[in-house]
């Protein structure tokens, strides 16, 4: 399902609905009994005393998932309400601040859509989804010399979400409770070299957490297959980073009799020949979408040259600068209406402080000419005074710096206040023509109020950015400019380079 040529895959889109639905039309011709998964709700009375309980606790949070979802969380947690509430908490902040719910709608490079080793086989006997990972064919130096870390995590979140979205559209199409998936890790060809590479581990380890953290008890079983004697030392290291009942799922299996074993949990309809099936449409076509298994492959040195890793994924535009010694560094966002305000960034040489501030704005009451004075046209024989005229106005009406894309047709952005205007097809702030147009209605436009202090949203401390993506959201009300703070000013001597990309998202 992830391994698509040029449209985003999202759960309401045209194009994943096509893939839902001709994935499931070859599944029911495949297998025309789909057995019951067992209703975590009902496995046990005292399971379902505290799901109940569990539910009432959460009553305050927006969408809510099913109960057999939430079930898991209580079996994570040995049926501990307390640790299932603050774990399900926890998670859910981290996927608002991840943003993870659009991860869908991101567009991965071409490399990882094509390297990337893996697809979707097909449903089990239980309706759960089974996923195929040719691991051993991996090229993980290659993949990141052209791209990111995040990036490669990104793709495998990604995975996980679309496998989530299978479970909930089966449990839609039988009427029976899917809440796991079966992973079939193939390591053929997996050698010391590769797992030498210390990124290799480093993103294991990263992506063991996120999975424990996040996704409890949605593994069903996984099967290692052709697992050589390299592998199986670092799976020994490896395993004591995850949780027992995970550990307890996963089934080694050597270069030698691991079909048997395999063809027992997982139906040989729906596996490829490779792996001792007879599904031969398993490279077939749904509507754009590829529904096949990708095999991986050394990435060839074409990507590695022409790719430049996405520092920071799913954000669209991003900004670099560099933050003198002793500096601090502050962006303004004035919102008119409801909205969340989403940011990640990175630094290099070294951590930065991080915090948040609001001041409360005021209303000045504007007429229509005034409003017009606001007007810029950004001509090329006026460019130098008319970026002047540009950044003043901004500054003085706390608009964040104005972004342009490459875009074929004119493009329009609202922040706070003011709505931003700008011809596509050029790549530099001076190149545009750009209007500045003051959204004024009845009350008045919203301006931060200088005269009264700020206050404090997110304490400035110090973040490891140097070494950690940092993600954040903040819910914001409307009459409020908000500052986020990137401080510096505790070094005395080295300068850092920052990145970030910051997304305004309505409701």
């Amino acid at each position: 399902v992830f391994q698509q040529n040029e449209s985003n895959l999202h759960p309401h889109s045209k194009g994943c609905r096509a893939v839902r639905g001709g994935i499931l039309a070859r599944q029911q011709q495949q297998q025309p009994m789909v057995m019951p998964a067992p209703s975590l709700s009902s496995s046990s009375p005292v399971l379902a005393s505290s799901l109940s309980e569990l539910t009432d606790r959460l009553q305050d949070v927006d969408d809510l998932p099913p109960q057999q979802e939430l079930a898991r969380w209580l079996m994570a947690t040995q049926n501990k309400v307390d640790e299932a509430e603050a774990m399900f908490r926890k998670s859910r902040s981290w996927r608002k601040q991840r943003g993870v719910d659009f991860v869908l709608n991101w567009k991965p490079p071409e490399v990882l859509r094509k390297y990337y080793p893996g697809g979707f086989a097909g449903f089990d006997s239980c309706g759960c989804p089974v996923w195929i990972i040719p691991y051993g064919n991996l090229d993980m130096k290659g993949m990141l010399s052209c791209i990111s870390r995040e990036e490669f995590m990104e793709f495998t979140l990604r995975i996980m979400e679309t496998s989530m979205m299978l479970m909930r559209q089966n449990t839609l199409a039988t009427g029976s409770p899917v809440y796991q998936h079966v992973f079939i890790f193939d390591m053929d060809g997996f050698s010391l070299k590769t797992a030498t590479y210390s990124p290799t581990l480093d993103i294991l380890k990263k992506l063991i957490a996120m999975y424990e953290a996040n996704y409890p008890e949605t593994l069903k079983a996984a099967y290692i297959i052709n697992a050589s004697k390299v592998f199986k030392l670092v799976f020994g290291i490896m395993k004591s980073m995850v949780k027992q009942n995970t550990v307890d799922k996963i089934k080694v299996l050597g270069t030698s009799g691991w079909k048997k074993p395999l063809h027992e949990a997982v139906p040989q309809e729906i596996l490829p020949p490779q792996w001792g099936g007879t599904n031969m449409q398993f490279m077939e076509e749904v509507g754009h979408e590829r529904t096949g298994i990708c095999m991986g492959g050394e990435v060839p040195l074409y990507y590695q040259s022409v790719q430049q890793p996405q520092e920071i994924p799913g954000m669209g535009d991003i900004s670099t600068l560099t933050i003198a010694s002793r500096s601090v560094f502050k962006l303004r966002f004035t919102m008119k209406q409801k909205c969340d305000l989403r940011w990640k960034f990175k630094t290099e040489r070294g951590a930065i402080g991080f915090g948040v501030q609001r001041r409360e704005c005021v209303q000045p009451v504007l007429s229509r000419e005034e409003v017009s004075a606001f007007h810029i046209m950004a001509e090329e024989e006026t460019k130098d005074k008319d970026d002047a005229n540009i950044e003043a106005a901004t500054d003085a009406h706390s608009v964040p710096e104005i972004q342009i894309t490459n875009d074929l047709e004119d493009h329009e952005r609202n922040y706070g206040n003011v709505k931003m205007k700008y011809h596509a097809g050029t790549k530099h702030k001076a190149d545009c023509a750009v209007e500045l147009l003051e959204e004024v209605d009845e009350m008045g436009s919203f301006v931060e109020d200088q005269t009264i202090h700020a206050e404090t949203v997110n304490k400035v401390s110090r973040v490891r950015s140097h070494q950690q993506l940092q993600t954040g959201v903040l819910h914001c009300e409307p009459g409020f400019t908000y500052i986020l703070i990137f401080d510096n000013s505790h070094s005395i001597f080295r300068s850092k380079k920052l990145t970030y990309g910051v997304n305004i998202q309505k409701f």
